[in-house]
């Protein structure tokens, strides 16, 4: 198999094509992701670093539902967004609303094995989601 991905990283090489300008700038942001009792909340860290006019990392500080990562790179189109879970930590995972409705491991139990005093709320989408289209428009 290592010829043959060799083979596809050159062909990738090959017709690739300039990020754009180069540009290297970096933006943090933390919100405040609410707990389900209403009374408290826990801090998320984003991070945004540009390596180039077309080409940015996006770092969220929890284990991320891959919503999220759609999210993120549908509010660049036609630009390089690319999501990253897991920076500075990680304090839960990060679940979009519906996931709560569902339950499961991942919005109703995971919680306290990340050391949370409770379960996230599901209003921490729209938190989520506002703090990523925050950082994103900033410059």
């Amino acid at each position: 198999f290592g010829n043959a991905l060799g083979a596809q990283v050159v062909k990738a090489i090959e017709s690739a094509v300039p990020a754009g300008k180069e540009r290297l700038a970096f933006n943090a942001l933390t919100v405040p992701l609410p707990l389900a009792d209403g009374k408290r909340s826990v801090p998320l860290a984003l991070h945004r670093l540009d390596l180039a006019e077309d080409v940015a990392l996006m770092g969220l500080g929890g284990d991320v539902c891959v919503d999220f990562g759609l999210f993120v790179k549908a509010l660049r189109p036609g630009k390089t967004t690319l999501p990253v879970g897991y920076t500075n930590g990680s304090i839960s995972y990060i679940c979009p609303e519906r996931y709560f409705a569902e339950g499961g491991y991942e919005s109703c139990d995971s919680w306290q094995y990340f050391g949370l005093s409770g379960p996230l709320s599901p209003a921490s989408d729209k938190v989520v989601r506002q703090g990523l289209q925050d950082i994103m428009q900033a410059r």
